[in-house]
């Protein structure tokens, strides 16, 4: 469980910056106003809750690597920020991100409750909350500076590419983990 709450607290800081840097891709990048910066929210808010329509089906799979496939393709829908094509691209992969991340808190949520027990269900979902909560303001912060010192598009960018990084790391320590381990040969 800690290391679900790891992963989600990296992920969920990874996508701080979002907030910060897509009202200057917008107004600075796209030269656009607040209703373009609305069409993004709500394209990703509608692509979460289709998204989250698939949450039964996406259960049935093996929820440590769905949900290393949602953290990196996340971040894969991050990356048309950076390229120099029309809006609509990277409208449409916003919205793509949105269907990406729709199932992934119920799906962690799920997982934390599955893996307590039920004495202790209420004192670890409320400290869970309480380290997620710290996240996204953290990343947002960072987001702050990192905006101001790379640009928007740049930050933009660099979140998809955390996110990708998230998911390899957690990949990897996952599978080094389950990998039984072979000592030195024993001589007789």
């Amino acid at each position: 469980m800690l290391g679900l709450l790891a992963v989600t607290w990296l992920f969920n800081l990874a996508y701080g910056p979002v907030e910060v840097a897509l009202p200057l891709f917008v107004s600075q990048v796209l030269h656009a106003g607040p209703s373009l910066l609305g069409l993004y929210w709500a394209a990703f808010g509608v692509g979460a809750v289709v998204g989250a329509l698939t949450v039964g089906a996406v259960r049935k799979l093996p929820l440590w690597p769905v949900l290393l496939c949602i953290i990196a393709g996340h971040g894969l829908a991050m990356l048309p920020f950076g390229l120099h094509v029309p809006t609509v691209f990277s409208l449409a992969s916003f919205a793509v991100g949105g269907v990406i991340y729709g199932p992934y808190s119920t799906l962690t949520f799920t997982l934390f409750q599955d893996l307590t027990p039920a004495a202790l269900l209420t004192a670890v979902l409320a400290l869970r909350a309480a380290a997620l909560l710290t996240a996204a303001p953290v990343g947002a912060a960072l987001g702050g500076s990192l905006t101001a010192a790379l640009g928007a598009r740049c930050v933009l960018v660099g979140t998809g590419i955390a996110m990708i990084l998230v998911a390899a790391c957690a990949a990897a320590l996952r599978m080094q983990a389950t990998t039984p381990a072979t000592g030195p040969p024993v001589i007789s």
